[in-house]
C-alpha cells in the first residue's frame, strides 16, 4: 500500500526538481483512494494534484457497481464533482482510471463507461481510461462515442503494451489522446518500443495528441526503491 504520506512528499520532490508543476493521481474508487492524503501532499509540497473519481476494471469494482445502474452511479460522481470526495472537499478534476478487462468489455465495465459518459457531459470533466495489456482502446473510444463524448476529452491509457501504431495513429486522427504512460516498465515493454511509437505519432504529425507518464502504483516503482 502506497500510504508512507512522507514518503510521498519525497517522491514528488523529485517531480518538482525536474520542472513539474502538477500531478494527475487516478486512483478511483476500489482502488484505495485516499483524498485526504493527496490533499496533505498537495499542502506540504505545494504541488498541484489533481484527483479522481470513477471505477476500475471490472475485477476491481465496489460491489455495489454491480447492483447499482448507470444512472445511479453517474449520480454518485455527479456529486463528488460538485462536493468533494469522502468528506474531504476536494473535488476531483478529472474521472479516471476508467478501466476493461484484458480483450473484452465487461458487462458492469460497459454500465460504468455508460455512467461516466453521463457524468462527463453533466460536468465537463475529462476522461481517462484503463486499457488492460493495451487492448480495447478502439472498442473504448467507439463506445464513448456512442454515448455523446467527444474524443478530444478522451485519453486513451497504457497504449505502450501493445506495439501497434496503426491503431495510435487512428485513435488520435480521431481526436483522443493516446496515453504512452508505463515508462520504465521494461518487464512490460522495452522503452526501445516507446521510443518508436513516440517517434512514429511524430513523424505523422500526431505529437500533439500524445501523453507521457509512468504509471507509479507499487513501492518497486519508487526512486527511493
Amino acid at each position: 500500500v502506497l500510504d508512507d504520506l512522507d514518503l510521498a512528499c519525497q517522491e514528488v520532490a523529485h517531480l518538482q526538481r525536474a520542472g513539474g508543476r502538477a500531478l494527475v493521481e487516478v486512483t478511483c474508487h476500489g482502488m484505495g483512494r485516499r483524498p485526504d492524503l493527496l490533499l496533505e501532499v498537495a499542502r506540504r509540497t505545494g504541488l498541484q494534484i489533481v484527483a479522481a473519481t470513477g471505477f476500475y476494471q471490472q475485477a476491481y469494482h465496489p460491489p455495489y457497481v454491480a447492483e447499482r445502474s448507470a444512472e445511479e452511479l453517474a449520480e454518485q460522481l455527479i456529486r463528488e464533482i460538485e462536493e468533494g470526495m469522502d468528506g474531504t472537499g476536494v473535488k476531483p478534476g478529472i474521472l479516471a482510471e476508467i478501466g476493461t478487462s484484458r480483450g473484452e468489455i465487461r458487462p458492469d465495465e460497459e454500465k460504468v463507461f455508460r455512467a461516466v459518459a453521463l457524468a462527463h457531459k453533466a460536468t465537463g470533466l475529462p476522461i481517462s481510461t484503463h486499457c488492460t495489456l493495451g487492448t480495447m482502446g478502439l472498442a473504448q473510444l467507439d463506445l464513448l462515442e456512442s454515448l455523446g463524448v467527444d474524443p478530444a476529452r478522451v485519453v486513451i491509457g497504457h497504449q505502450d503494451l501493445v506495439d501497434d501504431l496503426e491503431t495510435h495513429v487512428a485513435l488520435a486522427r480521431r481526436g483522443a489522446t493516446v496515453a504512452y504512460d508505463t515508462a520504465g516498465k521494461e518487464s512490460y515493454m522495452p522503452d526501445a518500443v516507446r521510443v518508436r511509437l513516440i517517434t512514429g505519432m511524430l513523424e505523422r504529425g500526431l505529437g500533439d495528441r500524445v501523453v507521457l507518464s509512468m504509471d507509479v502504483t507499487r513501492r518497486s516503482h519508487l526512486k527511493a526503491n
